[in-house]
């Protein structure tokens, strides 16, 4: 009986001592547990606290573009255009008008847009603003004298006095034709000599017709040659006509002096 009792004893104190190993043991998993939850709620802490400082800080607010409008006039906008295809001079021109009509409105002045032998030519009135003339300059320098992809030139109207005459030609064109616009054009850079006897020879083109005499233009060393080749009508009204249309000009076109020749090119 005693030894009965003392195996009971025994196996309550392995019981006692087993649930008490078993009571330890939960309770170490839930230190370990308790320690991941914890540090994971740290580390997500530090997270967040990189996310927060990763977070761009408010900038201030970006000032107003101010745009270069050509002429300082928004209806020139779409002279600054990126276009896919260069537009023709016949749309260019169709742009360019309320721009410029807007522009002569602001400077009190009478302005055009032609379509020249080389690309495209303002023309201003005689009596035009001077600030307009440097304003358009520099607008146009600007843009390396381009609008929409073709040389512009700016002119203006003078009045020049006829030889041997007492009328007054208020003219811009040289010959008084207006295919010689271009040869009393304002040039921000002074053409080639070669690009001035192109520009040149359709108006010589067009007196040849006028006087039914040949006008051929060249290079003769630094500057320009116009010879007349007279044939058997012996025409020098054409010679006279351009000596007296260089004259006021200084002998001078495009920068250029002009030596002024003839020959007879009528057959022996």
């Amino acid at each position: 009986m005693k030894n009965t009792n003392k195996i009971s004893a025994i196996a309550a104190v392995i019981v006692a001592g087993a649930a008490l190993i078993g009571t330890c043991a939960q309770a170490e998993d839930r230190s370990m547990y308790g320690g991941i939850v914890l540090e994971s709620i740290a580390a997500a802490d530090i997270q967040a606290a990189n996310d927060q400082d990763s977070i761009p800080s408010p900038q201030p607010a970006a000032e107003p573009v101010e745009y270069d409008w050509f002429m300082n006039d928004h209806l020139c906008a779409p002279l600054d255009y990126m276009f896919v295809m260069q537009p023709t001079k016949k749309d260019a021109i169709g742009m360019l008008k309320p721009c410029l009509k807007s522009v002569a409105k602001t400077y009190s002045s009478n302005i055009k847009i032609e379509e020249t032998y080389a690309g495209l030519a303002v023309v201003l009135g005689r009596d035009s603003n001077p600030l307009l003339i440097e304003k358009l300059a520099g607008e146009l320098k600007k843009r390396g004298g381009r609008l929409f992809g073709y040389n512009v030139a700016i002119y203006v109207t003078v009045e020049l006095m006829e030889t041997g005459a007492d009328k007054k030609y208020s003219r811009r064109t040289f010959m008084l034709d207006e295919s010689c616009s271009i040869v009393d054009a304002m040039f921000l850079m002074q053409p080639s000599k070669e690009d001035a006897v192109r520009m040149l020879q359709p108006c010589l083109d067009s007196v040849s017709k006028k006087y039914y005499v040949p006008v051929v233009a060249s290079i003769r060393g630094q500057g320009l040659y116009i010879l007349v080749k007279l044939g058997d009508t012996d025409n020098y009204q054409a010679y006279k006509a351009l000596r007296d249309a260089l004259a006021p000009r200084g002998n001078m076109l495009f920068g250029y002096p002009v030596d002024l020749d003839m020959i007879d090119n009528s057959p022996i």
